[in-house]
């Protein structure tokens, strides 16, 4: 999949997504060679600059500009990497086996494994949607437990409805900063090898050039630069500084 062109000093109108509201983005030639390049070179781009500078706007402007699908996934002090690859709803799970156990004798074995089956608290992250959409798809719609979808309209598809994977994905993962070097190491790992099991299901998720519903996405990754990052994983990306434009009075 050849990457699309982005016009310089065109000005992209970007629809309110989530709790981003409407407005427009215009890029500089520095920021598009800065994706084309992480693109090429199938490295995630760190976007690193003062609150208000526009880091996250750059990858939904990119998103808007490509035609592709934004998926973002926002970083905490708790995040983990298990969290953008897949949510698991162990609580709801344990609370209906103790349901079940009640009505244990009133139940047999195979109502109690479908009543158990894991997909039935599974529900794909970021990365999952990212590097697989179509199977992301089929888990959310089978999950009781959905979590994210990065489209809201076709969150509201039927299971059994057949879904049209976009052309492309643009994976927002906003201000890493936030947690700690576990993550971004973790999370190192998982893009050098494009690739994670789901352990629930036993499946593997991820990119192979030779499959055709396999997704490469355009990584970019968020920073405020309130913790430093570990410089091996700062060494795997390519780099793009965002300042705020001085205007003169």
């Amino acid at each position: 999949m050849i990457i699309p062109d982005i016009k310089v000093k065109h000005i992209y109108r970007l629809p309110a997504y989530g709790t981003w509201k409407e407005t427009v983005h215009v890029f500089d030639a520095r920021t598009v060679l800065a994706l084309q390049a992480a693109w090429l070179a199938e490295r995630p781009l760190l976007v690193r600059g003062d609150p208000g500078t526009g880091k996250s706007q750059l990858a939904r402007a990119a998103a808007v500009a490509f035609g592709w699908e934004l998926v973002s996934e926002v970083v905490s002090a708790h995040t983990e990497i298990q969290d953008l690859w897949y949510r698991f709803d162990a609580v709801s799970r344990l609370g209906q086996a103790q349901l079940l156990s009640v009505l244990a004798d009133k139940a047999d074995a195979k109502l109690l494994q479908t009543a158990l089956d894991p997909k039935k608290f599974l529900s794909p992250g970021g990365l999952w949607w990212a590097y697989a959409w179509q199977t992301a798809e089929r888990y959310y719609q089978a999950s009781e437990c959905k979590s994210y979808h990065p489209n809201p309209q076709h969150a509201l598809n039927l299971p059994d409805s057949p879904v049209e994977p976009p052309k492309g994905v643009v994976l927002l993962i906003d201000e890493i900063d936030k947690a700690d070097a576990d993550l971004s190491n973790s999370l190192l790992e998982t893009l050098d090898n494009a690739r994670f099991r789901i352990p629930w299901v036993n499946e593997s998720i991820g990119y192979h050039a030779d499959d055709p519903q396999a997704l490469r996405p355009l990584v970019v990754i968020t920073t405020n630069e309130d913790r430093q990052l570990p410089a091996a994983f700062v060494r795997r990306c390519l780099v793009l500084h965002l300042e705020l434009l001085e205007t003169e009075d």
